[in-house]
């Protein structure tokens, strides 16, 4: 169960890396590609729905690691107990 949950954890921080490489990527783009728009609403429009995603990601990511632990925690208790 251990070696599983260090494979877990590698992935997940792996995965996030990914993940800020691309909202990196994306922010860039948006940067050069969406602010040449004369309208400013339209681009903190972007903006506001961009960030939020990002937010959602990253709050999924925490409660996904949270479910994760919790879940060996309690199998690690069940095994101890036996």
């Amino acid at each position: 169960m251990r070696k599983l949950l260090i494979i877990y954890l590698v992935i997940s921080f792996l995965l996030v890396i990914v993940y800020a490489i691309f909202a990196v990527n994306a922010y860039v783009s948006i940067k050069y590609e969406v602010e040449t728009i004369d309208n400013d609403i339209i681009i903190s429009m972007i903006y506001q729905i961009f960030d939020a995603g990002v937010i959602v990601n990253f709050i999924w990511f925490v409660i996904n690691m949270l479910i994760i632990g919790g879940l060996y925690i309690k199998f690690r208790c069940k095994q101890k107990n036996y």
